[in-house]
């Protein structure tokens, strides 16, 4: 099925160099991390959702500030954030708290279609300004 916010807590990021500052959220507060510190940038380097069940056994993520201490993540899966000029801007992702088990197929396809969804309406936005990709 779809993402239910109720039923976990999520959170929308945008990168910049650095630090990554957390804009809309739902449960979680995150302050600003640095993108090394963090699993976006992760997500940044995959073509495909990127998830983790289990971030705290995951060497990608194990040392991790957000999984070693406060808030404790043990659930991730995002989707990257790319502009038409194939600039990487941010990750659309959930987090959780609570181990989760993997995402449908489903799900993965619902996750990334949102992504791409943000990434047209920044493209948007962006043209309205003059500094979209045909700028």
């Amino acid at each position: 099925g779809r993402w239910d916010r109720r039923r976990y807590d999520y959170s929308v990021r945008c990168l910049q160099d650095s630090p990554s500052c957390r804009w809309p959220t739902h449960g979680l507060t995150i302050d600003c991390i640095d993108r090394k510190d963090g699993f976006c940038g992760f997500a940044l380097d995959s073509d495909e959702v990127l998830e983790s069940c289990a971030p705290m056994d995951d060497p990608r993520f194990a040392n991790l500030p957000v999984v070693t201490s406060d808030p404790h993540i043990r659930y991730y899966i995002g989707a990257a954030l790319r502009r038409l000029n194939g600039v990487d801007v941010g990750a659309l992702c959930v987090l959780d708290i609570a181990a989760r088990p993997p995402a449908s197929p489903d799900q993965k396809a619902y996750l990334a279609g949102l992504a791409r969804q943000a990434s047209i309406a920044l493209e948007t936005r962006l043209d309205s300004l003059g500094e979209g990709a045909a700028a």
